[in-house]
């Protein structure tokens, strides 16, 4: 099975194989386990705001790594949060290869969006992750070695034989940044570990968002 058989529906951010069966997203399978913040007790109109937020920084992002932003459009904001971006690609000589790359691993059973392919200094290849809020309670480890590690099941040719960075980048609203590089070799197990309760949860009839 690869990606192509796949069916995504926006609406309500899931995806399911052509015979209904479920393939989690890499991001609900950390959240329903308890491994990223949780949202319960945040009033809900500030969360959406958060969301949407989040959105509109990753769009605006993505148009800048394309070359076709216009800062007279940028809703002041957000704009903080793509000059971070802009920042951190030059510090860092970023450059981007590939945005929003939708992922799938059958052998972990789970599917998923990494952000951005990265080429840093023109050597190391990466995996990077946008946030817009406090990294650390995201699970970011988790998420990027999952993309990582789907991203390259995916590959029949081409495969790169040098090692993938995962890394996080934080931006913040007043231009600033801060780069959070995952160098945990356990973080892929963590994940798989993590998937397995989300099956056990759902063989139990929990209900998951």
């Amino acid at each position: 099975m690869t990606l192509a058989d796949l069916i995504y529906d926006p609406a309500t951010h899931t995806t399911t194989t052509t015979d209904g069966r479920d393939v989690p997203h890499v991001t609900r399978i950390i959240r329903a386990t308890g491994l990223s913040q949780a949202f319960a007790l945040v009033d809900p109109v500030v969360l959406a705001a958060a969301q949407l937020r989040g959105t509109y920084v990753h769009d605006a992002c993505h148009m800048l790594d394309d070359g076709e932003l216009d800062w007279a459009t940028v809703d002041p904001r957000i704009e903080g949060y793509v000059r971070a971006w802009e920042a951190c690609k030059h510090e860092r000589r970023l450059v981007v290869e590939a945005n929003e790359v939708r992922v799938f691993s059958e052998q972990g059973w789970y599917t998923g969006t990494l952000d951005k392919v990265v080429r840093r200094d023109g050597r190391s290849l990466g995996i990077y992750d946008l946030k817009t809020g406090p990294e650390k309670y995201s699970g970011s480890g988790l998420q990027l070695a999952a993309y990582v590690h789907a991203w390259l099941e995916m590959m029949t040719e081409g495969r790169p034989t040098e090692m993938i960075e995962r890394v996080a980048v934080e931006l913040h609203e007043d231009g600033r940044y801060r780069f959070v590089p995952h160098n945990n070799s356990q973080d892929y197990a963590d994940f798989m570990h993590a998937r397995h309760v989300y099956r056990r949860q759902q063989d139990m009839g929990r209900q998951l968002t």
